[in-house]
This record gives structure tokens, C-alpha cells and sequence, in this order.
């Protein structure tokens, strides 16, 4: 099982999580490996179809293809969704909505965005690193993170 995937609990749900619907929204993820997930119940494992979920006290549980078949609705990007309240992109002239999947790829791309802003920190604050050199890989980040940014997000305006 050397290719099992594993989370422990306190682990963070994988970014790609998708939200569905049993009483409440619960964010799941569709896994394509066999894993072991730790959860207050010990350790549990899945098989490739079925899903990981969060269990809201920083556990995990594996949710079968079958039982999730018969006990969730996928939650429609039209819905009310939780997860997205707040975001109004059509209150933004020249954005269209954005689905769940849009939102979290976008997330995804800010979150790398964070991680490589503070390695540039790390390098502008080392006594090695030319300032004007930093500065000039920052706007080149920042531009090719906005790039990314915009190619999900698809703006219809300049």
C-alpha cells in the first residue's frame, strides 16, 4: 500500500473539495487512490470512488461510492451556497459567475500566490538578494499570478 494517500487528523482538506448536500453542506472529495484517514472512531480506510470528508473536528472519514450515491445531491453552482457567500461576481461589470470549482481553482492559484510572496520576502530580507532584482521578480509574480487568476475567471472586459 506504498501509494495509499493518508491524512491524519488536523490535516486541511485538499483544495479540490467540492460541496454536496445531506441535511447540511459538507465539502467532499472524489478520491482516485486506495487511503487511510485518522479519525475520532481510529483509522479508516477508503477505495478508489469513494470520498473523503472533514469531520468539523479536524478528523477525517472515508464516505463509500454506495452510500454517498444514495445520501447526497450535489450542491448546483446556482444554489445558496455557504461556501461562496459574498462573492457577487456579477456585480462586477464584466465578470460572469463563477462555479464552485472555478472558486476553489481560483483559491487554489492565491494560495500558491501567499507561499511564493513570502519566499520572495524571505529573499528581499537575506543580505545576498539585489533589492531591485526582488522587486522586479515580485511584479513578475504578482503578473503571473493576476494571468492565472484572470485565465479561470474569464473577464469579458479589458
Amino acid at each position: 500500500m506504498s501509494n495509499q494517500l493518508k491524512f491524519n487528523q488536523g490535516d486541511e482538506l485538499p483544495k479540490i473539495a467540492m460541496p454536496f448536500r445531506k441535511h447540511a453542506i459538507a465539502m467532499l472529495v472524489e478520491m482516485d487512490k486506495e487511503f487511510v484517514c485518522e479519525s475520532r472512531e481510529g483509522t479508516l480506510t477508503g477505495q478508489p470512488g469513494d470520498y473523503l470528508a472533514a469531520d468539523g473536528h479536524g478528523g477525517f472519514y472515508p464516505i463509500s461510492a454506495e452510500f454517498h450515491e444514495k445520501n447526497y445531491e450535489a450542491v448546483p453552482d446556482n444554489d445558496r451556497n455557504p461556501l461562496l457567500e459574498g462573492h457577487k461576481p456579477t456585480d462586477i461589470t464584466g465578470y460572469r459567475n463563477l462555479s464552485v470549482e472555478e472558486v476553489a481553482l481560483i483559491n487554489e492559484v492565491k494560495a500558491a500566490a501567499e507561499k511564493l510572496g513570502e519566499l520572495t520576502d524571505k529573499v528581499r530580507n537575506s543580505q545576498a538578494a539585489d533589492p531591485r532584482w526582488v522587486s522586479i521578480a515580485a511584479t513578475d509574480l504578482q503578473t503571473g499570478f493576476m494571468a492565472l487568476v484572470r485565465s479561470i475567471a474569464r473577464p469579458s472586459t479589458f
